[in-house]
């Protein structure tokens, strides 16, 4: 609590550097030993903070053993979950060839965390980049992950095809309820203020980028900061025109890339941010608005350029449940609508075609 009071006193004296070792210091506390310096090295303002000899922060990198394990100290005792380290550039690969583990107290720093970045969103400026970070290998190590058509909210993966996280019973019992603190926390974004809300999009939106550089190695990306831009998109969906291209432009982007998986979930989000964003009671309305409509649809419109099947697929999947679910609204958007049942070509598979045909017919 003394950490949190700290670094919300230097943001409100604008005293950033100091906010930003406080921050960085809950961050490395929440942490591995040996991910502590690796992974917040790669932020800028974190160069600030000192922290153990190269040695000990290392640990398993170092010296082939995580300190206070080997000698049966505190540490073991209190470990209560055990995951794989999320790949990232930043962090050494011996780092990610191992198990880590995280102990009470690291999750008690998560929650610490999760408290500064909730009650203070608006002070943390470029430091939302070190939050959401620490965040996103947290998640990762505990076996959090986006499920399709949840909204980007995040849940405890049970398959063991699909994490090696091994959790206790009593932080099992808890995972919902961190998970719950982390929606809530984007959710909390629809309040923070245009600089504020552009600070954590430009946060996710690079945390995103590296996952895309991750995935083109064929290494499972994280899709954590997939998840959470369509979060804050739709809880921001009042103030649209404030962020809908930067988010949208780099929902594209995933859309497009070669990793299934990742360009599923761009995909995905998306169609459902613009779904969203259709259903929503604007004002003035959306029928009475053609450069709002406009805006809406085209980044639907710019998936046609997008020639993997999957993506074609789930585009046509957008525009039925558009028909469906906001046709009256449309007015200008008509021919965008159009353009993108038309944009089929006699390459694409028969089931597309059929689909596009339905479309016609509503």
């Amino acid at each position: 609590k003394s950490m949190q009071l700290f670094a919300s006193l230097a943001a409100r004296l604008s005293l950033s550097k100091q906010r930003d070792s406080f921050i960085t210091a809950v961050c490395k506390a929440s942490l591995p030993p040996h991910y502590t310096l690796s992974v917040l090295k790669a932020t800028p303002s974190t160069q600030l903070v000192s922290g153990a000899s190269h040695a000990t922060s290392t640990g398993i990198a170092e010296g082939g053993e995580t300190p206070g394990i080997a000698d049966g100290g505190d540490y073991r005792h209190q470990v209560v979950a055990v995951g794989t380290p999320l790949p990232t550039a930043s962090l050494p690969p011996v780092a990610q060839q191992g198990p880590v583990m995280l102990t009470a107290k690291n999750l008690q720093c998560m929650r610490a965390i999760l408290s500064i970045a909730h009650c203070h969103g608006d002070l943390l400026g470029p430091a939302w980049h070190i939050v959401l970070t620490t965040l996103q290998h947290l998640v990762w190590i505990l076996g959090l992950k986006p499920t399709a058509g949840q909204g980007g909210h995040l849940k405890a993966v049970k398959s063991s095809s699909e994490t090696n996280a091994v959790i206790t019973t009593a932080v099992m019992a808890d995972l919902p309820v961190l998970s719950k603190m982390l929606s809530n926390l984007f959710e909390s974004s629809s309040s923070l203020s245009e600089e504020s809300l552009h600070h954590l999009v430009d946060a996710l939106i690079v945390i995103s980028g590296e996952s895309l550089q991750l995935a083109y190695n064929n290494r499972e990306p994280s899709l954590f900061a997939v998840a959470k831009l369509l979060e804050t998109g739709d809880v921001n969906l009042i103030r649209t025109q404030v962020i809908w291209v930067k988010i949208t432009s780099h929902l594209l982007e995933v859309s497009s890339h070669p990793h299934a998986k990742m360009r599923e979930w761009g995909g995905d989000a998306l169609c459902s941010l613009i779904q969203s964003a259709l259903k929503y009671h604007h004002n003035p309305p959306l029928h009475d608005n053609p450069k709002l409509q406009t805006l809406l649809l085209g980044p639907l419109v710019e998936l046609s350029a997008i020639p993997q099947p999957d993506i074609r697929s789930r585009q046509l999947e957008c525009i039925m449940a558009i028909l469906h679910s906001s046709a009256e609204s449309l007015t200008q958007g008509w021919p965008l609508v159009l353009s993108v049942i038309g944009a089929l070509r006699p390459q694409h598979s028969e089931a597309l075609v059929r689909t596009a045909f339905q479309a016609l017919q509503l």
